[in-house]
């Protein structure tokens, strides 16, 4: 568990170093690969240039603070705050930062949002999970719970929000550190069961969160009820299509050209989608794997509550996957409003 520790916070201290460099803001582009808009260049060019200037040195600061506060507490090997770094002051610069940005996303049309705000509200909230990783990694000597939810749900945040712009970092940065995160998770719950087993748990440690560990065989093989609440609308014998399965194409074919006489009837095929990975290797219809493919549930997902977007009441939310299952998908809920999974990559 210790190196995989020691790697999460070696890519923090080089994000932090990173961010903390005085480098003159990029004119053409983000260092995430997204092109700079016309419109970003020319709102750059007015007086939010100066706001952006000192919100920029405002993070640049905060990130060599964060910097410093890691290299003091691994030298001290403690929890001790390095002398001139008030953690609780940095925690709310850093979302003084981000609230700034996001203020900027509502002054804006959506697609003229000056880019470098979108990088600030990104970077900020990358600092701002280092600080939770390094508070919690040197108190605890591992990630806990609230922590570990709470740096996912951060992470993921920027992803959705900016799509992870960033002049320094970006996207690929962030699904890396997922990883990262991830491994760290599984070394730590290994760790969790070596303990259990010995009967010699640390006395420093806290308890993960089952989230991430791998669920019973009965849990693994479940799958998802297949009952349609509300039903299906009542058909006709003589309106139904004909089900089949099995056919070639050139069965098929002679059905079209010569059963038919000319006159096809729409056909169900029931076994087009058996190979699907979906349905096989890679099951949908099993809440365990999906899980599974989304750090245990935590990553975020936007989720759109009412049956219509033209209904009363409805809404669109960010919810950490496995809320989403559970409020949701889980067939023995009954009065919750109806819930989809709006346009998104689930499996990154």
């Amino acid at each position: 568990m210790a190196s995989a520790r020691h790697r999460l916070l070696s890519r923090y201290l080089e994000a932090a170093n990173t961010i903390a460099a005085d480098w003159p803001r990029a004119k053409t582009g983000g260092g995430n690969g997204v092109p700079r808009r016309t419109e970003d260049i020319q709102a750059s060019d007015t007086e939010t240039d100066v706001e952006i200037d000192a919100t920029q040195r405002l993070l640049r600061r905060q990130a060599a603070l964060l910097a410093s506060a890691q290299q003091h507490r691994l030298a001290e090997g403690g929890t001790s705050q390095a002398d001139g770094v008030d953690e609780e002051l940095l925690e709310r610069r850093l979302a003084d930062v981000a609230s700034t940005a996001t203020g900027k996303f509502y002054a804006y049309r959506y697609d003229s949002v000056p880019y470098q705000w979108r990088c600030l509200y990104t970077d900020a909230l990358i600092l701002s999970t280092h600080l939770h990783v390094l508070r919690s990694l040197s108190a605890h000597g591992c990630l806990g719970s609230d922590a570990l939810d709470r740096v996912v749900e951060t992470l993921d945040r920027a992803l959705i929000v900016t799509g992870g712009a960033s002049e320094r970092l970006g996207a690929a940065w962030i699904e890396k550190t997922m990883q990262n995160l991830e491994v760290l998770c599984e070394a730590q719950e290994r760790q969790e069961e070596e303990e259990e087993e010995t009967g010699e748990p640390s006395a420093k440690r806290l308890k993960t969160t089952g989230g991430t560990r791998a669920p019973a065989a009965a849990d693994h093989a479940r799958t998802f009820s297949t009952h349609e609440p509300h039903g299906r609308p009542a058909m006709r014998a003589d309106k139904q299509c004909p089900r089949h399965r099995g056919w070639t194409l050139d069965r098929f074919e002679a059905y079209m050209d010569q059963e038919s006489g000319g006159e096809p009837w729409p056909v169900v095929f029931t076994d087009l989608i058996d190979d699907w990975p979906a349905l096989t290797d890679r099951p949908w219809n099993r809440p365990a794997y999906l899980l599974s493919k989304t750090f245990g549930g935590r990553r975020l997902v936007p989720v759109e509550v009412g049956r219509s977007y033209v209904d009363e009441g409805w809404t669109q939310d960010l919810v950490p996957f496995g809320r989403f299952l559970a409020e949701h998908v889980d067939a023995s809920l009954s009065g919750r409003p109806v819930g989809y999974l709006a346009q998104h990559d689930l499996f990154r």
